[in-house]
C-alpha cells in the first residue's frame, strides 16, 4: 500500500475523468482521508479505481468492494483476497 504523498495513477485515465481524478487525488494528498469510510464511499462509487488507495481495513470491508467493482468491475483485484474468494 502506498502511502498518500506517493500516489500514481492506476490505469488509463483520459479528458475530463483525468481530471476530476486528478482533483481528487490533491484533495486526499491533503487531508488521507484513506481510513475514512464516508469519504471512500465516495471516492470508490464515482471512480472504482480508487479502491487501490483505500487502507486494507477498508478493502477488506464489502460495502466498499462492492461500490468500486459496480463503476469498475475489475476493482475486486484491489479488494482483501477473502472478499475475493467469496461467490457473492
Amino acid at each position: 500500500m502506498q502511502s498518500c504523498n506517493e500516489i500514481q495513477f492506476v490505469g488509463g485515465w483520459d479528458g475530463e475523468e483525468k481530471i476530476e481524478l486528478q482533483r481528487l487525488v490533491a484533495t486526499m494528498r491533503q487531508n488521507a482521508p484513506l481510513k475514512d469510510k464516508r469519504y471512500m464511499l465516495q471516492a470508490v462509487s464515482r471512480y472504482g479505481r480508487m479502491l487501490y488507495y483505500a487502507s486494507s481495513e477498508l478493502r477488506s470491508d464489502k460495502s466498499v468492494v462492492m461500490a468500486a467493482v459496480s463503476t469498475f468491475g475489475t476493482a475486486l483485484k484491489f479488494a482483501h483476497p477473502r472478499l475475493k474468494a467469496e461467490k457473492d
